[in-house]
């Protein structure tokens, strides 16, 4: 019984450290990544912990996050509130969101687009919400220059065939009449 004894607080110990670590690698990931990472309550959406890539991301320090919802302070306007109903029950039922690209705003009130990735964690036995997020604003501004671009582009082409079949006609009209001649 002694030796059981022994080998439980052995593996105890072993089971301790192995939790330690993986908490230690957890804490430099998520305090020295240049993606935003946040970690929110399902229920409310407060801000439990956001690390420093997320506050530059978003302007606003951690202190001025914790405890309260992106709504709350603004990175999300009211108009969006559907759109997070949406992003919210689709966590709930799948689990994980891969890929979400949405608008946020920053502190200051700037707009941004940001590309997001979310799953569900355990946190102390609360069911909470793990984001990554990037800015991929500068993106989407290019996006949308080349859809604009490319709008301009057709209608040009659109215009230019049209005075090309308007020539063509013109050049047949002649024809007909110097053949008549």
């Amino acid at each position: 019984l002694s030796y059981r004894s022994a080998a439980l607080r052995s593996r105890e110990k072993e089971a301790q450290t192995t939790i330690r670590r993986t908490e230690e690698r957890f804490r430099t990931v998520f305090a020295t990544s240049p993606m935003g990472i946040a970690v929110n309550r399902m229920k409310g959406g407060a801000f439990l912990d956001v690390n420093p890539a997320f506050e530059r991301l978003t302007g606003f320090s951690r202190e001025e996050l914790l405890g309260r919802n992106a709504l709350e302070v603004g990175i999300f306007g009211a108009s969006q509130t559907q759109r997070l109903k949406k992003f919210y029950e689709t966590i709930r039922r799948e689990g994980q969101i891969p890929r979400y690209t949405t608008a946020a705003y920053r502190k200051d009130g700037a707009e941004l687009h940001i590309l997001l990735s979310a799953c569900l964690i355990d946190v102390d036995g609360e069911t909470c919400l793990l984001t990554t997020s990037m800015d991929v604003t500068d993106a989407h501004r290019l996006g949308e220059a080349n859809a604009e671009l490319e709008a301009r582009i057709r209608e040009r082409t659109e215009s230019l065939d049209a005075l090309d079949e308007a020539f063509r006609q013109k050049l047949r009209a002649l024809d007909r009449a110097e053949r008549q001649l």
